[in-house]
């Protein structure tokens, strides 16, 4: 009887709906925990299908983070002149992802919160698309970690898949889905759509252009927000305005001036489809006054206002009788234009926004409130806009059209109708406006006061981006309850996230049955030095190959139910410690340190009780006081425990840092064992990598005590080894970004130097493989990280002055091997610092609009003219590294350019074009180099002509072939003859 009375109930209600969509309702079921929906057999469905109509968008839902910074605030700190940000882009505030959020994360917890607000059942859901351009894995889809939700409540039977072109993606899966509901294939469920990004730019100009949200929409028909299918114009090309080619970094590669020609020009195509379609359909001439809101991605709201601008004018040259005699007058002078000179015209641009501004409030303004607040959120950008208008406009948009245009860098582009009514709850606009909350969303924001802590942020998510191996903070006191964050990435670089429990207290710390794991793996992966994941892992394995026995892991924690919260721990004990270590005899041995326990990676309970009985303290005296050890087992497990201790939070970090530095971590970086070399990095680094570490790495880096401590690492790390990417990360952070290169760098020299003092100058250093190590280092993170990474001039400068001290410092009455390291630190020293001056010349664009790029700053300081001199006359064993400098000096510098013809350079180059077996890649790079040379120089290019061969030239490549190049005797030029 119930389900005969919902089926007339709703019959009524909907008479326009098929029968098998209702039923299908009515088993799916929009409560929680009413049973799997039932199917129904598909020849029922065909026979009782009539006609779907208003096939548009049910509900929908929105997150964004709460971490943002105020746009004024970033203004000021990049030194920008005031306004730039707020008036010359018109944004107020922007949101970004912390290491605990990514678009992931974001996308589970709008998921999971449209569901619960709107009561719809997983098994109800027969298509989820996503729309992202964030790429987190190259080949698995966002969906699938979303599948997880559902398989929860046995639906597997969902199709659909990611959909990526920059911010168009979104509206790609949008498509895809209402496409889906009206078409036959149709099953009678809904669809889901998903947009998730997080919009990251490199220092610079473009920065202030990101954000962060994630958006979901439930699709079906009967929507209160449904598509005019037929009033849709689209417009796609091939052009390089944005694009992510360097897949080891989030940064793109943008083109702004290009990218907003392009925006603008599918604007202007996809409007004049969309009239012409209208006025096919309705017989009357389509204008803005035809819609009465339009909703445009948002960039940044500069670029609305001077889209909707530009539609104005299109209606103009249109001669819509809509614009008022008055916009004619003022938009007269511009009729005449091309395209292409309208598109540049600063004239017009004012003049239009002038004409529209009035129609600009009333229209477009209502949908602006979160692309100014959260900023560009890529795929989700629209849909933020238009929940932006339901938001303010919600109880008078009955029977409105909205106008939508939807754009994708590289690019894509449409433009569509949407037709709304209120509806019936829960699928109405007031329940929409009520559940997406925004007033409330946007007041519980945490607003990062200093930029410094949002560039910080910045910092440790590039160094995140593309790892593997690592932890991440348990302090969720930002995030409200239900929302999921990233907990760790193991060895297998998978990802792991819990849902913030509703219990949870505002600083950080988890009540008991409140921490949901999602899902809760059955073998979790741990920290990376600890457990089957990390360093014992992969000792172990070279442990057996070597014919060792390791000593055995440390016990994982498991969890007892995957579906549901943690157990109630109210006493938490750690779980069996490993066999004990090998001690040396002692008369009186120290306390051992306790095992690392499992529980204290992730249990805030035991991390507090640790804290509270100065856990810390406790294990650095039991490290420093340790005996002799051939195998630092001892240190090595203590150094793992405290920093699992300092991923509980700031209070532990602090705690460490208290306890060790600087007397502590200098003890430790002198034992010479890669074994303590590898966690103590890791202590080093997590400790000021996080918001509250500014203070700690400004003493290690800042004063003497620190800096010596790390002199230390770089002695025992070039004397032992080192297995983990710790150290790495920790000098790249000290030199390059914190620009301590040159302070760590001269108190590399060793101590037993005919100088009393370590020099202070760069000029004066006596190279050893303490400086060769380092500089090796440096160049290997220089080569693996993206362009994007900053390096100052100050350290671009420093490299050049190493590169003269170690021209003038290195014998070259023997020729040598290329090959790094050769053993000799002069050489070593020579041979890295032409690398890492061969990556910094690469980079083609400056970094800051004030500033000039590291290679200008070179250029000017004379680097070209040392190169020049050390090929052409020291004849160095690194001439394949020289070469490769000044193909990258001449990449499009017409000054280089003609220097080298000025100073007779360019037979010098042609002369590298040659196979050396000491110089492997010599001959292409210095096919490079000439290329570079003659591009676009047509004086380079004149005098090359004018070379005559003087004999014949055997090629490897064509002497394979049997031949060899000759010059003709009558005309002087190069032929192919037979070598026989």
């Amino acid at each position: 009887m119930d389900i005969y009375f919902l089926l007339l109930a709703f019959d009524r209600s909907f008479a326009s709906v098929s029968v098998s969509w209702s039923v299908g309702v009515v088993f799916g079921g929009r409560v929680r925990g009413e049973g799997r929906r039932e199917r129904l057999d598909q020849s029922v469905r065909i026979e009782m299908e009539l006609e779907k109509k208003s096939v548009g968008i049910l509900a929908m839902d929105i997150y964004f983070p709460p971490t943002c910074v105020q746009q004024e605030e970033l203004e000021a700190y990049d030194g920008a002149s005031k306004g730039k940000y707020t008036i010359g882009l018109g944004q107020d505030c922007m949101a970004f992802c912390t290491e605990l959020e990514d678009v992931i994360s974001m996308s589970l917890t709008v998921v999971t919160s449209l569901l619960e607000k709107y009561q719809i059942d997983p098994s109800s859901i027969g298509r989820l698309e996503v729309g992202s351009e964030t790429v987190i894995d190259k080949s698995k889809s966002i969906k699938t970690w979303l599948m997880q939700i559902f398989e929860e409540y046995g639906n597997s039977d969902i199709e659909g898949v990611d959909s990526t072109n920059a911010c168009y993606g979104g509206t790609a899966a949008l498509l895809n889905c209402v496409n889906w509901v009206e078409s036959n294939s149709w099953d009678g469920r809904y669809g889901l759509v998903v947009c998730t990004d997080s919009a990251v730019y490199a220092e610079g100009p473009a920065r202030p252009t990101g954000g962060a949200a994630a958006i979901a929409m439930l699709i079906g028909p009967n929507a209160p927000i449904s598509f005019e299918s037929k009033l849709r114009g689209t417009h796609m090309a091939h052009v390089y305005d944005f694009y992510k080619p360097n897949l080891a970094s989030e940064y793109p590669v943008v083109d702004g001036k290009l990218s907003q020609t392009c925006y603008l020009m599918a604007l202007d195509s996809c409007y004049r489809l969309l009239c012409n379609k209208y006025e096919g359909l309705k017989g009357e001439q389509f204008s803005i006054f035809d819609a009465d809101y339009f909703v445009f991605h948002s960039p940044y709201n500069k670029l609305v206002q001077k889209s909707f601008a530009r539609l104005y004018y299109n209606d103009f040259l249109r001669n819509c009788s809509c614009v008022e005699k008055d916009a004619r007058e003022k938009l007269a002078p511009y009729s005449s234009l091309s395209s292409e000179e309208s598109y540049r015209s600063r004239d017009l641009e004012k003049a239009s926004q002038q004409v529209a501004k009035h129609s600009y409030d009333k229209k477009v303004q209502p949908s602006t409130l979160l692309p100014k607040q959260v900023g560009n959120m890529y795929t989700a950008s629209l849909y933020a806009a238009f929940a932006s208008l339901i938001h303010d406009k919600h109880k008078t948009l009955d029977g409105q059209r909205v106008v939508m245009f939807s754009y994708g860098s590289g690019l894509t582009s449409t433009m569509f109708s949407l037709k709304l009514n209120e509806g019936q709850h829960p699928f109405s606009l007031s329940n929409i406006a009520d559940v997406m909350n925004m007033s409330e969303k946007l007041s519980k924001r945490h607003v990062v006061l200093l930029p410094e802590k949002f560039v910080e942020n910045m910092k440790i998510m590039e160094h995140r981006y593309g790892a593997k191996d690592f932890m991440n903070s348990d302090d969720t006191s930002l995030l409200s309850a239900g929302t999921f964050y990233l907990t760790h990435v193991d060895s297998m670089y998978r990802r792991y996230y819990l849902k913030k429990g509703e219990n949870e207290v505002a600083n950080g710390k988890i009540a008991p049955n409140s921490l949901t794991p999602f899902p809760s793996p059955e073998h979790r992966s741990t920290h990376p030095f600890l457990s089957q994941n990390g360093l014992r892992r992969r000792r172990t394995r070279k442990s057996r190959r070597r014919g060792r026995r390791s000593p055995s892991p440390v016990a994982s924690r498991s969890f007892s139910n995957p579906r549901g919260p943690l157990p109630p721990r109210r006493n938490p004990s750690p779980p069996p410690p490993p066999p004990p270590l090998p001690l040396l005899p002692s008369p009186h041995p120290p306390p051992t340190p306790p095992p690392p326990p499992q529980p204290l990676r992730r249990d805030v309970a035991n991390q507090g009780a640790f804290l509270e009985s100065d856990g810390a303290g406790a294990v650095a005296a039991a490290i420093l006081r340790s005996p002799p050890d051939p195998t630092a087992e001892i240190r090595r497990a203590g150094l793992q425990l405290l920093g699992n201790a300092a991923l509980g939070g700031e209070p532990h970090r602090g705690a460490v840092w208290t306890r060790l530095f600087p007397a502590g971590f200098l003890e430790l970086a002198r034992v010479r064992e890669p074994g303590v070399c590898d966690p103590l990095c890791m202590v080093l680094d997590t400790c000021c990598s996080s918001v509250g570490g500014r203070g700690r790495l400004e003493e290690l880096c800042g004063t003497a005590a620190g800096i010596a401590i790390i002199v230390e690492i770089v002695t025992t790390a070039s004397q032992v080894g080192y297995q983990e990417e710790w150290l790495e990360w920790l000098l790249f952070k000290i030199c390059v970004e914190e620009r301590n290169f040159s302070n760590l760098f001269t108190k590399l020299s060793l101590p037993d130097d005919p100088d009393s003092s370590p020099p202070h100058e760069l000029e004066s250093v006596k190279f050893n493989i303490k400086h060769a190590f380092l500089l090796g280092i440096l160049s290997k993170c220089l080569s693996e990280r993206p362009k994007e990474v900053i390096v100052s001039n100050e350290f671009a400068l420093d490299m050049l002055k190493i590169l003269k001290r170690a021209s003038e410092t290195v014998d070259f009455a023997s020729r040598g091997s290329a090959a790094l390291p050769t053993g000799s630190p002069a050489i070593d020293v020579l041979g890295y610092s032409l690398l890492i001056l061969r990556d910094i010349c690469a980079w083609e664009h400056p970094y800051s609009p004030s500033l000039d790029a590291p290679i200008d700053s070179l250029l000017n300081a004379g680097l070209f003219e040392l190169l020049l001199t050390s090929l052409r006359e020291l004849e160095p064993p690194q001439s394949r590294d020289l070469v490769s400098v000044i193909a990258n000096c001449l990449h499009r510098r017409r000054r280089v350019q003609d220097e080298v013809r000025r100073q007779n350079g360019i037979p010098l180059l042609l002369q590298q074009c040659v196979v050396d077996e000491d110089n492997p890649l010599l001959r292409e790079w210095g096919l490079l180099a000439v290329r570079n040379l003659l591009e676009g120089n047509v004086e380079n290019q004149k005098e090359v002509a004018e070379f005559e061969m003087q004999g014949p030239v055997v090629t490897p490549e064509i002497a394979q072939l049997g031949l060899r190049v000759e010059v003709d005797k009558e005309n002087r030029r190069a032929k192919l003859v037979n070598i026989s």
